[in-house]
């Protein structure tokens, strides 16, 4: 299934009108692709939801799946958590829903998503990328300028084009 799981960082870079993931979630919208958004992350990314409208529209959107940390999911999350000696709970249910739904993580944090998973297929959105220096060539950095890679990986993530190499 094509689309895009965000964490945290995602959704707060959604609210803070970042292009970079305003132009990745607009692409959704044109191929109806799904936006999974863990309800793990949307706790952390909710402060102040009477402001917080890009989220708001994000999370009624009919092709956004808001999943919930149930039974299953917890068990899973908590199995992860201990093969790989980490404890962020967001961050384990994050890389289970983008495992399950098949799709890439739009994140603000690729390090600790690789500790949780070295497979994991990430946008990195980086805080600062003018400092950024990413050492693994299948994580991207999402700079401004980068319009055209940028239209190719959501592209990629929407199931209409090939990957970076």
């Amino acid at each position: 299934m094509p689309g895009v799981t965000l964490d945290a960082g995602g959704l707060i870079a959604l609210d803070r009108n970042d292009r970079r993931v305003v132009i990745l979630l607009a692409r959704a919208r044109e191929t109806g692709a799904r936006v999974t958004v863990p309800a793990t992350v949307l706790a952390q990314a909710v402060r102040r939801p009477d402001r917080q409208i890009r989220l708001a529209r994000l999370v009624r959107q009919p092709t956004t799946d808001v999943v919930d940390l149930g039974r299953v999911d917890a068990t899973n999350v908590g199995r992860l958590l201990a093969a790989s000696g980490t404890a962020d709970i967001a961050d384990a249910h994050v890389v289970i829903c983008a495992r399950r739904a098949g799709q890439q993580v739009v994140t603000s944090d690729p390090g600790d998503l690789r500790l949780l998973d070295p497979a994991v297929r990430l946008i990195a959105i980086l805080k600062n990328p003018a400092r950024a220096t990413p050492s693994d060539p299948l994580l991207p950095a999402l700079r401004p300028g980068d319009g055209q890679r940028l239209a190719g990986e959501a592209a990629c993530a929407f199931g209409g084009g090939s990957c970076w190499p």
